[in-house]
């Protein structure tokens, strides 16, 4: 694909140790290849905003603090292409991967910069990827290694078309990868390679990543609410029918009351399910036919 129809989206937070190094060199990147640039500062408390001004770049700043996703919503309400790439401004995305994306993608589906070297990272920080990673491959059973990559390219009218739905926190590109899977989008993984951050994370593990985990089930809800009921609720009736025939033979009782509360939950939450895939069957055609 030609960077000439992709618009580089960077959301800045608090980032002015890495952005003194990282803006002038991303500028001239832009430049020698024809990528649209814009900065969107999330209400830095910092020098970021003075360092973007300075340098005369394109930046749009918001006036507080709204969130990571809502970050890239703004930018990519403002881009001018026909395609949007996101990546982070705390330095540790290479430029030569950045091209290397740009030059794989084909138009289609979404195109993810696959982190290689995440071995870098924490102990508690990879565990909590492997614990969301597979939330997500359970959920919508597939395979994938790097869900909520920084850096990856989508068409921008797929962005908009969901943007309703998507959060504006950490968890938006989590989101806009499980929408992608549900409506059956080509996803592509290229294998990039992360440096080390510039100046400290923004990102509080357990706060975060709990917040990461409740955002996650809501996006399966909202996009396959059966992939998380029909499982909850057949364990429920499996379970009541194994307990009131153990009780029931074995110890030569008649069916117990735990037993048909189980049951009855599991029904009830069956119920449920579709009741909720009804309605998120709703909401996806309304926001499908806004942007059609």
């Amino acid at each position: 694909m030609d960077p000439k129809q992709i618009s580089l989206i960077v959301p800045v937070y608090n980032e002015e140790e890495s952005l003194r190094g990282f803006a002038p060199l991303i500028t001239d990147f832009a430049n020698e290849y024809g990528f649209e640039l814009i900065f969107v500062d999330d209400g830095s408390t910092d020098g970021s905003a003075g360092i973007l001004k300075m340098l005369s770049l394109n930046y749009i700043p918001h006036h507080t603090r709204r969130g990571y996703g809502a970050s890239l919503k703004t930018g990519v309400r403002h881009a001018a292409r026909e395609f949007v790439m996101f990546m982070d401004a705390d330095g540790q995305h290479r430029l030569e991967d950045v091209l290397k994306i740009a030059l794989v993608a084909d138009g289609q589906g979404m195109t993810i910069g696959e982190r290689r070297n995440l071995y870098r990272l924490t102990f508690y920080t990879m565990l909590g990827r492997l614990i969301l990673t597979g939330m997500v491959n359970l959920f919508t059973q597939s395979n994938l290694k790097d869900i909520n990559s920084g850096l990856r390219l989508v068409q921008k009218q797929f962005f908009l078309r969901y943007e309703s739905a998507l959060p504006d926190n950490f968890s938006c590109t989590t989101t806009l990868t499980i929408l992608a899977i549900k409506f059956h989008h080509p996803i592509r993984f290229v294998p990039v390679e992360v440096m080390k951050r510039k100046g400290k994370s923004k990102v509080n593990l357990f706060r975060d990543g709990l917040n990461l985990c409740i955002l996650i089930i809501r996006a399966m809800v909202l996009a396959d609410p059966l992939a998380v009921f029909l499982p909850v609720s057949g364990a429920f009736i499996f379970v009541s029918i194994f307990y009131g025939v153990y009780v029931a033979i074995k110890r030569g009782m008649g069916i117990p009351v735990g037993a048909l509360i189980l049951f009855i939950t599991g029904i009830i939450l069956f119920a449920l399910g579709i009741i909720c895939d009804q309605i998120s069957a709703l909401r996806l055609s309304i926001l499908k036919k806004n942007q059609d």
